[in-house]
């Protein structure tokens, strides 16, 4: 079952690659904006360019004036949405390439020897489940369903505790049986 959602998983993100790509690709072939504007545009993309647009004006010889016009141009904006669109979905990818190494040392934590860290790492878990299981998500349980968790800043190590107790019954807890970490019952 689990290779299977993974499989499901590779292919979204796999889906999510070529999409953008298309975008970029379909952007090149029909690009409108040139010169100053392109190189404008492509500076504000490249990580080794300054982040500030100030100097990327001054690098470019443009005045507010002429920046103020191309912020109306819509061959411009479309050139930069496509371009963050790429951006946004090469950040989801390598936040869903390391999302389970993440989690798995989030668990990891739960049995650390300070109790503070340990107390987090619990509640963060608990919270990872409560986002993943929330009511009005398709395919989730109603929110009658599903166990109310209280606040962060609210649990003391009993609720904490608890709570664990509470979590290590729960049925969501088998999907959890085969990562690092756990410790042998």
């Amino acid at each position: 079952m689990g290779t299977y959602w993974q499989f499901i998983e590779v292919a979204a993100v796999i889906g999510i690659f070529v999409v953008g790509y298309l975008e970029v690709s379909k952007s090149m072939a029909n690009r409108s904006i040139q010169g100053r504007m392109m190189g404008f545009v492509e500076d504000l993309f490249d990580d080794k360019c300054p982040e500030d647009i100030p100097e990327l004006l001054e690098k470019w010889k443009v005045s507010r004036n002429e920046f103020g016009y191309w912020l109306k141009d819509k061959r411009f904006i479309e050139e930069i949405k496509i371009r963050l669109r790429w951006r946004k979905r090469n950040g989801e990818i390598f936040l869903a390439k390391y999302s389970i190494a993440a989690a798995a040392r989030l668990v990891n934590l739960t049995n650390s020897r300070n109790t503070e860290t340990a107390r987090r790492a619990c509640v963060d878990v608990l919270n990872l489940l409560r986002e993943r299981h929330r009511p009005g998500r398709p395919g989730r349980p109603k929110k009658e369903e599903f166990p109310q968790i209280p606040k962060t800043e609210s649990l003391t190590n009993e609720q904490a505790s608890a709570l664990l107790e509470t979590l290590a019954r729960h049925p969501f807890r088998r999907e959890n049986d085969n990562l690092p970490g756990k410790r042998p019952a």
